[in-house]
């Protein structure tokens, strides 16, 4: 996410990419040794490793701050790296987030320290042949850090699609004021830090829920928490809650920025988000941990801003009667697409028939067709797509007009628009998911509107943080001191999860110790035989309780929350929360 830190050491020889990054594990997090470690505790954070093909659109990408590779050009040591993911939304395309692309010190961006990998889900291995793909054109939504988060990057040449690499469906179909509906299951999918505090080498990806809705005036965590103020923008930003889903932890760390959030809709994963900005704890030591995986994250929102990547719906569409046919005119997308409008396409059917025909694929910017051998005593739809660099050849990113449906008289019958909505539904033990077609018929073409927001009230200030929207992603190399900037957020912190794990009181003296697995068992959570157990201690509890080696000290009387990982066979990691009250 938009946290920026001096780590270790990248570099680069030809054209091999390699990113090396270690962390040493935050204060107050405790685990068996990583060898068991790995199999317990997933990153992005919680979830599991993505095969090869899994999240076919996901797409890594590397990006140098070109003052540091022209003031030392021979000593890649010292060149600063910042490590993102991205989305393959078209043959030539990638959405990734704004702030993932480093700039010089004037603040341009130079293409040609960018590099993208496609088709593989190591990080390392993504960045040489035939995986690597430089970029050529780069399209910012914001100047100066005001506007939304993201960025569009043109590939030097198109992709070839496979299993393994395939487009992300864009939200061209969907209402952008109701979709992705509050609580719907959200996948993230990225190669940032895992919870342990470091980077991971292969994809990881982790469902969590959609934790607001388009218009709403706060985002909340799945308890009610952790508000944002001043900060989170419901037309820019989606928030995902952050908590424990399926006994894991769910959330995004830094690294993951610029990555899919996708939420499916008929089986198919439409991209929602791209990773932006994270929320963070600050110890008492005044360093910031943003990967706890208990806090929301923001993903910059894509559907409120459709139209900013591929030509939006147009306008004012009139049907008229004409020597020879009928004339069909219409007026401009209600919104400016970062790449012009290079085409019109016109699609036509006959009421009743299932399938739309082309009517005309070349009537450039002309903004009026003639349709000619219509019949005057049947009924027709048309509907209307604009067309620019990133959907000219991938189709099913475009985005049409409702349906105007006329007789071949050139009369206008009705206007039709339909609405696809998603609705998510969850229980303890099912999530049941409900896609409904609305159908509103109007006399007259209808003509898109813009939402409007409201600032959410203040609450009492914690010691939850936000990053600050100008620092930069997951970075290495060389730095001219840290660039952690983190002002207040005024919210609440979340709890470790959504209910309160029971309290168990432990007799002891300050110094005793206990395994894991005694630790487990005190605790109340089965560990099955050739399990491996895992522990970890939440950091309000460090004075209280730590973990050295593979065992916890009880340090003092008090209460030590903890989350306790079982890791049994084959199946995932059973994550518990529990209390321990020191006497």
């Amino acid at each position: 996410m938009r946290k920026a830190l001096g780590l270790g050491v990248a570099a680069i020889v030809a054209t091999a990419i390699v990113f090396a990054v270690g962390q040493n594990n935050n204060e107050g997090t405790s685990e068996v040794p990583v060898s068991t470690l790995a199999r317990a505790v997933k990153n992005i954070a919680g979830g599991e490793v993505a095969q090869v093909g899994a999240v076919p659109f996901q797409v890594s990408l590397l990006s140098a701050q070109p003052d540091s590779i022209t003031s030392n050009p021979n000593d890649s040591s010292k060149w600063v790296l910042g490590q993102c993911g991205g989305s393959l939304i078209a043959k030539q395309w990638v959405l990734t987030a704004d702030h993932c692309v480093l700039r010089n010190n004037a603040g341009a961006i130079e293409t040609r320290y960018v590099w993208i990998g496609i088709g593989n889900n190591n990080f390392n291995d993504s960045f040489v042949n035939p995986y690597l793909f430089r970029v050529s054109e780069a399209y910012p939504a914001r100047v100066g850090d005001v506007g939304l988060d993201l960025m569009l990057l043109k590939l030097s040449q198109a992709v070839t699609y496979s299993a393994n690499v395939q487009p992300v469906a864009l939200p061209v179909a969907l209402d952008p004021n109701i979709w992705p509906v509050k609580d719907a299951i959200a996948t993230l999918s990225g190669w940032g830090k895992q919870l342990d505090g470091t980077t991971s080498p292969v994809l990881r990806k982790v469902n969590t829920e959609v934790g607001d809705s388009p218009n709403d005036l706060a985002c909340r965590d799945s308890a009610g928490n952790a508000r944002f103020t001043d900060f989170y923008d419901s037309a820019k930003d989606v928030c995902v809650k952050g908590g424990i889903r399926d006994n894991e932890l769910a959330g995004a760390c830094p690294g993951d920025s610029g990555g899919p959030m996708t939420v499916t809709v008929d089986g198919v994963p439409v991209l929602a988000g791209a990773a932006s900005v994270a929320l963070g704890v600050r110890k008492e030591n005044g360093e910031v941990n943003f990967c706890t995986g208990y806090l929301p994250v923001l993903y910059a929102r894509v559907p409120s801003n459709i139209g900013w990547i591929v030509p939006a719906a147009v306008t004012n569409i009139a049907i008229t009667a004409a020597s020879g046919g009928v004339q069909i005119s219409w007026g401009s997308p209600v919104a400016t697409p970062a790449l012009p409008v290079t085409d019109y396409v016109v699609q036509l059917r006959e009421v009743g028939v299932a399938e739309f025909g082309e009517v005309n694929d070349g009537v450039s910017l002309n903004q009026s067709v003639l349709i000619s051998g219509v019949d005057p005593t049947k009924t027709y739809e048309a509907r209307i797509a604009g067309v620019n660099a990133v959907n000219a050849a991938d189709t099913q990113q475009r985005l049409f007009s409702p349906v105007v449906r006329f007789a071949g008289s050139g009369v206008v019958v009705t206007t039709t628009t339909s609405t696809t909505t998603t609705t998510t539904t969850t229980t303890p033990t099912t999530t049941t998911t409900t896609t409904t077609t609305t159908t509103t018929t109007t006399t007259v073409p209808t003509t898109s509107t813009t939402a409007t927001t409201s600032t959410p009230a203040s609450s009492p200030t914690s010691t939850v943080v936000v990053e600050s929207p100008r620092v930069n992603p997951f970075i290495s190399g060389a730095q001219n001191g840290e660039k952690d900037i983190v002002p207040a957020l005024t919210s609440v912190p979340q709890a470790a999860a959504s209910t309160s794990p029971p309290a168990i009181e432990v007799s002891t003296a300050v110094g005793q110790t206990l395994g894991f697995i005694a630790t487990a068992q005190v605790a109340g959570v089965a560990t099955p035989k050739g399990s491996v157990v895992s522990v970890r201690v939440a950091r309000a509890s460090s004075k209280i309780c730590s973990v050295k080696k593979s065992s916890l000290v009880l340090k003092k009387a008090g209460q030590c929350r903890m989350t306790v990982l079982v890791k049994a066979g084959k199946a995932k990691a059973k994550a518990t929360s529990a209390t321990l009250t020191v006497k």
